[in-house]
């Protein structure tokens, strides 16, 4: 009996053991693309809670309407989008390796914007300003 507890309390340690590498969601670029980054459930309960509902929710609003409008933009200038909502996220280009944390950011919406040369990050209106540069 002895033993069947002792192999029944390894099993739950091993069993419940996460993983502790930090695991990063990957994302390869190798033309034009914009990458938004957006906070995911737990990190918007979190802004609910500090800056209060109806703050946050005026705050969304404004970032929702100018992410429509770099869309149009983007999508005029036929630049690729993707979306994410991954905490940690590496963005692969031939040349870079850029690893993002949006725990350790105060932004929690970002935008990295890959031109096929370099990746910059960028606000969300620098890349509405986008169509300035492709004239």
């Amino acid at each position: 009996m002895r033993n069947l507890t002792i192999i029944l309390v390894l099993i739950l340690c091993f069993s419940c053991k996460t993983d502790e590498k930090d695991e990063f969601f990957e994302i390869e670029l190798t033309e034009k693309t914009v990458v938004g980054i957006w906070p995911d459930s737990v990190q918007i309960s979190e802004m609910k809670k500090e800056y209060g509902e109806d703050d946050f929710y005026t705050v969304a609003d404004d970032i929702i309407w100018y992410n429509g409008k770099m869309h149009e933009v983007i999508d005029s200038l036929k630049i690729n989008y993707i979306h994410t909502d991954k905490r940690k996220v590496r963005i692969i280009t031939p040349k870079d390796r850029i690893e993002i944390n949006n725990d350790t950011s105060e932004t929690k919406w970002r935008y990295i914007y890959y031109n096929g040369k370099e990746t910059l990050e960028k606000d969300v209106f620098e890349i509405i300003d986008l169509y300035k540069f492709y004239e």
